[in-house]
């Protein structure tokens, strides 16, 4: 019964290692950023964190809504960066932004934000 319990346990341990590793993940892959270039730019407040968000999905398109949509969440989700950190951005920038830092190694992450 002990080995049956551990080979069990370290078959999901395996499972979960596999799962989080972040290469394997979908939200790590990397979108077409096909969003305008200009418009406004998102203002971050330590306050109201994010002001406009509504005025930057305003000039989008339907499409490019849901792109920028998909990409703040993952920033804000998936992130190790304050939101501070996107301010001034548009939002072709943001999506810019996450693609790549999903696509660059941790210790080379902080390039993705100048």
């Amino acid at each position: 019964m002990k080995n049956k319990i551990r080979y069990i346990s370290l078959f999901l341990l395996t499972i979960f290692i596999a799962a989080c590793y972040e290469e394997e993940r979908p939200s790590y892959d990397v979108v077409e950023n096909l969003l305008p270039k200009g418009g406004p730019t998102i203002k971050y407040s330590p306050e109201n964190s994010l002001e406009n968000v509504e005025e930057l999905r305003s000039f989008l398109n339907k499409e490019s809504v849901k792109i920028f949509d998909d990409s703040l969440s993952w920033y804000g989700t998936e992130s190790s960066y304050g939101l501070d950190r996107i301010h001034g951005k548009t939002a072709k920038q943001i999506v810019n932004t996450v693609n790549c830092l999903k696509s660059t190694t941790k210790d080379q992450r902080s390039t993705c934000l100048k």
